[in-house]
């Protein structure tokens, strides 16, 4: 039956009376009748501002070297998104601005990943220009606005991150509104004290535990609070509730240290105290071959500041470690490097120096130290292995490396392409090597170009090539031409 067009508007059947292909018909009127369909449609209304910008830009532009280098980074197709924000953080501290033709493409292209941490390089016209589109304005809000009408998560995160930075202002903000947080927010927001905890948090402590103590009937949450409180009160040295816990727990520590066969006093001092309860410790054990006592002195161990057991040990950390790695599997070492974030930084060097760093990865306590500290630890430890180098790098991309450390770096990249391990490969590590694009030393440029001595076949010589030297080298080229501009203005 051929195909009938006068159901058809006139206007397409007109056009196809002379096709006689019943194929080309059909086709040709399906997108015609779609056309037709859209014809007069217009498009979503824009909303132009009745007055043009006109405020004076005050800032300083940046030069055309800089100006050059975002252009680069605006052709880029394989973006190194951790040099953008090394450029962005200079131009930042040097309050310096791009100029017109980039703002609206340095805005298109990098808000999604840096949104209002663009806002001090656009100046005072492209912060007017982010009116006109939804997705420039997200994230603008004021700090002040996001602690004040936030929503819970947004609100945690801030204070999470202040704490971490600021801790003496973040420790004011909840001293000043801690009274109307909700008793889920309190609870979130003491959580955050395990960071940069002080004597000076103590006070407010205290007056928080003796507001809530005095709860007829609490909820669990603020059960849950109170055990909060404990804990932080067990990491501030000489407080009076971390002096009582030490003097009573230390004989105990000795006892099971001389002896494991001591549970039964141990579990009669857990009984008689009821610290287990107030601390808020599982009353059993989740580790296979260690049993509820240890457990519950190990978890105690991590709360409390690690200065009562090392002052105990008479200062000598190399004989503590000893004593408490024989333990089963070790679990009073690796909750007694939880307490250590709490220690002196010479006291972390000693400890980390007198452990097997490699073995036990405890990457938290490195950025305690000095860059300098942390590059000789790990260049130190024999059996460090690439998983460890990848979770240092890209828990701290925006570090620079020294040279000597760049190069220990290269070499083991290249140990990995020779002898690759089981689960890692160097072809699809991209983050990794964009983060190290911007941590390495620049001085590398100058070694790129050698193959290592393990680099000898062919296989290897390409798989080096492709994975390591053609994205460090582009990325170090950015690296140094940014380096090169700024040093100038210092």
């Amino acid at each position: 039956m051929p195909l009938q067009l006068e159901p058809l508007p006139n206007p397409i059947s007109g056009v196809l009376s002379g096709v006689k292909n019943p194929e080309d018909i059909f086709l040709k009127a399906s997108s015609m009748t779609l056309l037709y369909e859209k014809a007069g449609t217009t498009h979503e209304k824009v909303t132009f501002p009745t007055q043009a910008f006109s405020e004076t830009e005050t800032s300083e532009y940046c030069s055309k070297n800089i100006h050059a280098i975002w252009k680069g980074f605006l052709n880029e197709e394989k973006l190194n998104y951790y040099l953008v924000e090394y450029l962005l953080l200079q131009c930042t501290q040097h309050q310096l601005i791009v100029r017109d033709n980039l703002l609206v493409p340095i805005l298109s292209k990098f808000f999604p990943k840096f949104k209002s941490k663009l806002y001090p390089i656009i100046g005072k016209k492209g912060l007017w220009l982010t009116q006109f589109n939804p997705d420039w304005q997200q994230g603008k809000i004021l700090v002040d606005d996001v602690w004040a009408e936030g929503k819970p998560s947004a609100r945690k995160l801030y204070f999470s991150k202040l704490r971490k930075e600021k801790p003496q202002e973040a420790l004011a903000l909840l001293e000043a509104s801690w009274s109307s947080e909700t008793g889920k927010d309190l609870k979130d927001f003491l959580n955050e004290f395990f960071h940069q905890l002080s004597n000076q948090d103590l006070d407010f402590l205290d007056k928080v535990y003796t507001a809530l103590i005095q709860i007829k009937n609490p909820k669990e949450i603020t059960t849950d609070t109170l055990k909060i409180i404990h804990r932080l009160k067990l990491g501030i040295y000489g407080g009076e509730w971390a002096n009582q816990v030490a003097e009573s727990i230390m004989p105990i520590l000795s006892k099971h240290l001389e002896s494991v066969k001591k549970n039964k006093e141990i579990a009669q001092f857990w009984e008689e105290t009821k610290l287990r309860e107030t601390l808020g410790i599982e009353a059993i054990s989740p580790h296979r071959g260690v049993s509820d006592e240890l457990y519950w002195l190990s978890e105690t161990l991590a709360y409390l500041h690690p200065t009562y057991i090392i002052e105990y040990f008479e200062n000598d950390i190399p004989k503590l470690i000893q004593k408490l790695v024989d333990t089963p599997a070790s679990i009073l070492l690796n909750t007694f490097a939880k307490s250590m974030k709490l220690a002196k930084p010479e006291q972390i060097d000693i400890f980390l120096s007198s452990s097997d760093f490699s073995k036990y990865a405890w990457l938290d306590l490195l950025p305690l130290l000095s860059l300098e500290k942390q590059e000789a630890l790990l260049m130190k430890t024999d059996a460090i292995h690439f998983a460890l180098l990848k979770d240092f790098v890209l828990q701290n991309p925006h570090q620079t490396f020294s040279t000597k450390f760049s190069t220990f770096i290269l070499s083991l990249l290249a140990s990995v392409v020779v002898h690759p391990q089981s689960h890692y490969t160097l072809m699809y590590e991209y983050d990794l090597l964009n983060a190290l694009g911007r941590s390495l030393s620049t001085q590398l440029l100058k070694q790129l170009d050698n193959y290592p001595e393990q680099i000898q076949t062919d296989a290897h010589k390409n798989m080096w090539t492709r994975s390591v030297i053609a994205p460090l080298k582009s990325s170090l080229h950015y690296k140094e031409r940014i380096q090169s501009e700024f040093l100038q203005k210092r």
